[in-house]
């Protein structure tokens, strides 16, 4: 499966390399013993896995690739942000492909709580009995996540939003070429939105992890209703069942 991995044609056969061998060591193949159907739900993004980086899969970190290539090479101005980081990866990857690209411009925010996912506010209905909040695979401390960008060389480039969404966005971010929410709620996934979707600069995208995802029906729901008070209409690409995106005002 990894010799799949697709990186744009524009990268040097040494760049791409470079990718490649990033992205193998952030999803841990190779590295563990895993059954076929396992492997398969590792390259999809569909399991938490114990040791790796992220828990994105390849098809979503090849179109990160993608996503940061598009920007650079179109000149959209702004900084990059995830919210909702877990240990760090599809940040490290991020950076790196700027690295790669020798955009020196651009700062990668890493927002999260660092303590896990809220417990349901009664403000979003749609969160009622929403678990997220009791899986301790979840909480991942700051520490943790600057001892992987640091392990990565990636400290240059990467800077960090702790707090709850409500509390902490929009913070000291500014314009953004890309944003990118994994907040698996309907409260994360519209705080996030509602703090900086304005900043997102025009042809930047919007990703939304887990889009469409059975158990995280709260993030669609607020990926709509925020659209349709907002009035964005660009249309919304479905990367895979798991994550979707549009690029704003493009």
């Amino acid at each position: 499966m990894l010799r799949d991995i697709r990186i744009p044609a524009r990268f040097t056969s040494t760049e791409a390399r470079y990718l490649t061998l990033l992205i193998r060591a952030l999803t841990r193949y190779g590295l563990e013993r895993l059954t076929p159907d396992e492997e398969n739900a590792r390259w999809a993004g569909a399991d938490w896995p114990a040791d790796a980086e992220t828990m994105v899969g390849v098809p979503r970190l090849e179109q990160m690739v993608e996503y940061v290539t598009t920007v650079v090479d179109e000149g959209i101005p702004g900084d990059l942000a995830e919210c909702g980081s877990w240990r760090g990866g599809t940040c490290i990857l991020m950076a790196a492909t700027l690295d790669v690209l020798d955009d020196t411009d651009r700062t990668v925010w890493c927002c999260d709580s660092f303590s896990g996912l809220p417990k349901p506010d009664p403000t979003y209905p749609v969160d009622n009995g929403d678990v997220h909040h009791t899986f301790p695979e979840l909480a991942v401390p700051l520490k943790t996540v600057q001892a992987n960008v640091a392990r990565y060389g990636m400290a240059h480039r990467i800077d960090y939003v702790q707090g709850w969404f409500a509390d902490s966005l929009p913070g000291p971010i500014g314009p953004l070429a890309i944003l990118r929410c994994d907040g698996d709620m309907y409260s994360s996934t519209t705080q996030t939105l509602t703090a900086l979707y304005p900043h997102l600069s025009p042809g930047g995208y919007c990703v939304i992890d887990d889009y469409a995802g059975t158990d995280t029906r709260g993030a669609d729901r607020a990926v709509h209703d925020y659209r349709t008070a907002h009035t964005v209409t660009e249309p919304i690409r479905q990367g895979d069942q798991r994550a979707a995106a549009w690029r704003h005002d493009a």
